[in-house]
């Protein structure tokens, strides 16, 4: 009598504990997620015919300000990704093309220009890099914004979307970094920076940390022939602090091989075969380490001598890697030491080299979509 009572009340308790926990589930399913602003990464599975995954975001419920953002705010699947990307980043667009590739069907175009989108590809998806090349928007896109805090795209009161071509009638920054699904920043010094900005915040925007990379070469570095001792290469500007160093270093004696600002791509891939020394210098004030051009140097088999920069965990990270030094004076006797000691530049290009290799690829920060 006793077991059969207390059975009873088993059952009763079972019973009632599944009928809470289904009021429950469902009242849990009407309610909004507290970050519906944010857009969610899901990958697509495997079709049936075998090809490669769709790569699938979805949309944000909050609507946004920015009048081309017409899509449903349903989950989308994109068939194709169009990278899209200024000749002056073009090897780290390659090593993305790689990283999604291996995945997704992708296609990477380079420009010195971008143009305008073809309203045909309305269904696919554009990585544009940097932020600013484009000059108008497609429906679907992603900004990788590879700038510098302080370039004007990033200044939140900035009234029009600066672009390469300047007599055309731009976005609002703001507007253009809302209407995108993703804005991935290369910097976390800018991820807050971003997060301390009102104007930023006020907006609806998600941004994701996805770093520089570094990247294998072919043919390989040790085949090539090592014949400018100093490279520099990048924006150098009458007045700019680069070309203040860059005369000091001159007037020193220092013999440094400078790249005209409209070498890109595979021309700049064959000065950076040829280099011993890369030379870092900042162009913005922010200081921000110029990670893209420290993880390009390094890929083409040359050690970088490099101002420090005020990121302090990236700073700690490649210390003992890069040879850092700060003023003319200093940088000077960093470039002396290493041209004429030839066993010290390779032990120091190799320990560095190791470390980019090891630490420095795109997936980790992809691993969601990959």
């Amino acid at each position: 009598m006793t077991c059969h009572g207390n059975l009873q009340l088993r059952l009763f308790v079972v019973g009632l504990f599944i009928s809470i926990l289904c009021i429950y589930e469902s009242a849990v399913g009407s309610i909004e997620p507290a970050t519906t602003k944010h857009h969610a990464w899901r990958k697509g599975q495997h079709g049936s015919s075998g090809t490669r995954n769709h790569l699938q975001l979805s949309k944000p419920r909050v609507q946004s300000s920015v009048t081309h953002q017409s899509t449903p705010s349903d989950m989308d699947s994109f068939k194709r990704i169009f990278i899209w990307a200024w000749i002056g980043v073009y090897h780290q667009s390659k090593e993305l093309e790689r990283a999604l590739g291996s995945k997704y069907a992708v296609s990477l175009y380079t420009f010195q220009h971008l143009p305008d989108p073809d309203p045909a590809d309305d269904d696919a998806l554009y990585i544009i890099m940097p932020a600013f090349s484009a000059s108008s928007f497609p429906p679907h896109y992603i900004l990788y914004q590879t700038e510098q805090w302080g370039h004007q795209t990033l200044d939140p009161h900035n009234a029009v979307w600066p672009n390469k071509r300047g007599n055309q009638t731009r976005q609002f920054t703001l507007d253009a970094f809302e209407g995108a699904l993703e804005v991935w920043d290369y910097s976390q010094q800018h991820l807050l920076e971003y997060a301390a900005s009102v104007e930023y915040q006020s907006r609806s925007i998600k941004f994701r940390h996805v770093p520089f990379a570094f990247f294998r070469v072919e043919p390989s570095i040790e085949q090539a022939k090592k014949d400018i001792n100093v490279l520099h290469y990048g924006l150098v500007q009458d007045g700019n602090r680069r070309k203040v160093i860059l005369n000091q270093l001159e007037e020193k004696g220092i013999d440094i091989h400078i790249a005209p600002y409209s070498v890109w791509g595979e021309e700049l891939s064959k000065l950076l075969r040829r280099a011993k020394i890369v030379l870092n210098l900042h162009y913005h004030d922010a200081k921000i380490l110029e990670t893209c051009r420290v993880l390009e140097s390094l890929s083409y088999g040359a050690l970088v001598i490099s101002e420090p920069g005020v990121e302090v965990e990236i700073q700690r990270q490649w210390e003992g890697k890069l040879i850092f030094a700060k003023g003319a004076v200093s940088i000077a006797k960093a470039i002396e030491h290493y041209i004429g000691n030839e066993e010290a530049r390779l032990a120091r290009q190799q320990l560095s080299w190791d470390f980019a290799h090891k630490t420095h690829s795109l997936e980790p920060f992809l691993w969601d979509l990959l």
